[in-house]
């Protein structure tokens, strides 16, 4: 079996990849408004599969091709930094660029906004949440890191 470097791919014929129909565009073909948020990662970039729009997902927040951010620090604009392209830059958070938001609390407050306009409505909903936070670079939240260097941690294990 020849490796599938390539990954899942909503449309056939694509080398090498697995093609199949995503659950997403299942649910939103039952009516259920779908939604992604954070990490990706089903495709190469370049592919069908790297766009989560392309999987069934009616709204989009940071996912795309990539397996780790750049940066997970809303003050260095999550990897996005003018004249400097990197694929690992987070994208669609441009609200929070320069500002103390984490990554993570990011994420979750625009999963937050997705979800308050459809459940106004009580219209069926699929979330998909996946936080970067498993990923490098390992880069702690300044807020919560004190408290745990106060209680004796180890500052190598900070992040």
């Amino acid at each position: 079996m020849d490796w599938n470097f390539n990954g899942y791919s909503p449309v056939p014929n694509i080398p090498p990849t697995i093609y199949a129909t995503a659950m997403p565009q299942l649910l939103k073909q039952s009516g259920y408004f779908t939604v992604h948020v954070g990490k990706a990662h089903w495709g190469s970039q370049g592919t069908p599969g790297a766009n989560p729009l392309n999987l069934g997902f009616m709204v989009n927040v940071a996912g795309n091709a990539i397996g780790h951010p750049q940066s997970y620090y809303g003050k260095e604009n999550y990897g996005n930094i003018p004249g400097k392209f990197t694929y690992n830059a987070v994208q669609g958070l441009a609200e929070y660029y320069g500002s103390d938001t984490f990554l993570t609390e990011a994420l979750t407050l625009e999963a937050l906004k997705s979800t308050d306009q459809v459940v106004s409505t009580k219209r069926p909903f699929y979330l998909h949440l996946a936080h970067y936070a498993l990923h490098d670079p390992i880069q702690a939240d300044p807020r919560f890191v004190q408290k745990y260097l106060d209680k004796g941690m180890d500052p190598r294990e900070e992040k």
